[in-house]
């Protein structure tokens, strides 16, 4: 298999410099991107049936799950991740809703499990601090996240404030 340039230099990138790069391709992508908190990780949209059409290619999925599915912080970013570098494979995917295990597996190159728990308690507003409350619009709160990994050079810090103009 011939390697994409995209996907070529994501291999090349730090962990940090991964983090930035998915995390600026979320805002590229948060006009298409259907998101809400409470919801899921990656939901299709109702009276899609399969959104996980196997004869496609992984790339090709994660582009169509931005237009028929609702996603959380941890979704946006996978599929985000998944649509421009092409770093996971859904073949494996049986039931057809992405669990926290397959954002997980998909972000485990880029992000740790403290980093994806900490995103998405902010993103959800379950920080002890609660300074991501202030931010009541999904997607301004997930474009205030991604802009603090941006900020911070691959680094979420949930203790920082951020506002969203």
């Amino acid at each position: 298999m011939i390697k994409s340039a995209s996907v070529k230099a994501y291999e090349k990138m730090s962990r940090p410099e991964r983090r930035v790069a998915i995390a600026k391709d979320v805002i590229k992508n948060l006009d298409i991107l259907e998101v809400e908190s409470g919801f899921g990780y990656v939901v299709p949209h109702s009276g899609t049936d399969e959104y996980i059409d196997k004869k496609l290619n992984d790339q090709q999925i994660a582009e169509n799950c931005k237009k028929t599915c609702t996603v959380c912080a941890r979704g946006a970013m996978m599929i985000c991740k998944i649509s421009k570098f092409n770093n996971f494979s859904f073949k494996d995917i049986s039931n057809l809703y992405l669990t926290s295990s397959n954002t997980s597996d998909a972000l485990s190159d880029a992000f740790s499990c403290i980093d994806l728990f900490n995103i998405e308690n902010a993103f959800e507003c379950n920080t002890p601090s609660g300074k991501w409350f202030s931010i009541i619009n999904d997607k301004d709160r997930l474009r205030a996240i991604m802009q603090n990994i941006i900020d911070h050079n691959g680094k979420f810090k949930p203790t920082v404030e951020y506002t969203v103009s």
